[in-house]
């Protein structure tokens, strides 16, 4: 279940935007949360690592990225600003 409105909160605009399958690899990529993954913005993603700014936890963290993932956030921020 979501914890925001999806039509009122910016990361329902995201989730939006976003397909399922871009979702889940992202998922896989990284091992963030549904709410890290949506969270995250294009200037999170810089030398082969994500921070994540809002965890579970409430710290922030960096996650390292395998060269796939790379590849694949390199695509998903392509000409993008903001949020992916």
């Amino acid at each position: 279940m979501l914890s925001f409105d999806i039509e009122t909160d910016p990361k329902g605009e995201r989730l939006l935007a976003i397909s399922m399958y871009e979702l889940a690899r992202g998922a896989l990529y990284t091992g963030l949360r549904h709410g890290e993954l949506l969270s995250i913005l294009v200037s999170d993603i810089a030398d082969g690592q994500v921070l994540v700014r809002h965890s579970k936890t409430g710290k922030s963290r960096s996650v390292p990225l395998s060269a796939e993932g790379e590849e694949f956030f390199s695509r998903m921020t392509s000409g993008k600003s903001g949020g992916l």
